[in-house]
């Protein structure tokens, strides 16, 4: 198949599920509609937004159960939405 810069598409292949796991997900009998490959969050990056969480907490000093607050988990939703924020008692267990 030629495409319009005149440059050949490369042969398509069917995807394997240890190549993309997240994209042979799919419910029995639904019909993908589009691609999205989500990589997860490292460690570090993990570790970035909880000291970054706490130090929020600290210096504005707020509340520890801000982080189970509707609103803080919107944000982060909108944010980092691969990241899961923790509870209290989990997240800052010193």
């Amino acid at each position: 198949m030629m495409l319009n810069s005149g440059l050949e598409s490369p042969p398509s292949a069917a995807p394997t599920s240890e190549a993309h796991p997240q994209a042979m997900a799919q419910a029995p009998g639904s019909t993908q509609t589009q691609l999205v490959l989500v990589h997860p969050l490292s460690a570090k990056r993990k570790e970035d937004i909880l000291k970054g969480i706490m130090h929020y907490i600290a210096q504005d000093m707020r509340p520890v159960n801000t982080v189970e607050g509707k609103g803080f988990k919107e944000v982060f939703k909108i944010v980092e939405p691969r990241y899961t924020v923790p509870a209290r008692d989990a997240a800052f267990v010193v």
